[in-house]
């Protein structure tokens, strides 16, 4: 799992630091293997906030080119993933409500309806077809999940628990103090016990 941590690899060997100096001075090659590098955690982190692929790809394209065009505004003062992760919250977090959104409803609506669906449900006979059934519904299900929180607390929740900031780097990504980012992150695992539960 890419998260935080993380550090995605570039075929030159260098940094993405390293490859976003370069790319501020005019370096096309640097700005294309620094976009490549974090592309696919960027896409993860739109489908996870956004629950749909082709929202996702929509939104990752947008924040790429918003990463392209903000580079020089990259200080340095934290490790580009994060620069990277902010400039992508942000952005999700202000884009237009997606219809999916809209469809899943409260922790409480999706939790009677996951409990509802899922007793109606035959189970495939076949081990391997089995397996993947459960992987599609495990991964449907988190997806909803997620989807029921605010948009404040969905970006608390992927930014703390999913890729694991911690409350001062999350409060930045999220333009709020530490402590509003600490009781979004505790408002968001009380919603996702609630539906889990």
């Amino acid at each position: 799992m890419l998260d935080a941590t993380t550090v995605p690899s570039t075929p030159s060997g260098r940094s993405l630091e390293q490859l976003a100096s370069l790319a501020t001075t005019g370096d096309r090659v640097a700005l294309e293997e620094l976009l490549a590098a974090v592309q696919h955690q960027i896409y993860r982190h739109a489908l996870r906030f956004l629950g749909h692929p082709h929202d996702a790809e929509d939104a990752t394209q947008e924040i790429l080119v918003r990463i392209a065009t903000r580079l020089a505004t990259f200080e340095q003062r934290s490790k580009f993933t994060t620069w990277a992760y902010t400039i992508a919250t942000r952005m999700l977090i202000r884009t237009s409500q997606r219809r999916l959104e809209t469809v899943v409803g409260s922790p409480d609506d999706y939790a009677a309806f996951l409990d509802a669906g899922l007793s109606e449900q035959g189970r495939p006979a076949d081990e391997a077809e089995r397996r993947e059934f459960e992987d599609e519904i495990r991964i449907s299900c988190t997806y909803g999940m997620l989807l029921t929180l605010t948009r404040p607390s969905r970006a608390a929740y992927l930014v703390g628990d999913v890729l694991g900031f911690t409350d001062v780097e999350g409060a930045a990504i999220c333009e709020c103090s530490p402590a509003a980012f600490r009781q979004r992150l505790a408002r968001a695992r009380v919603a996702m016990r609630r539906i889990i539960n």
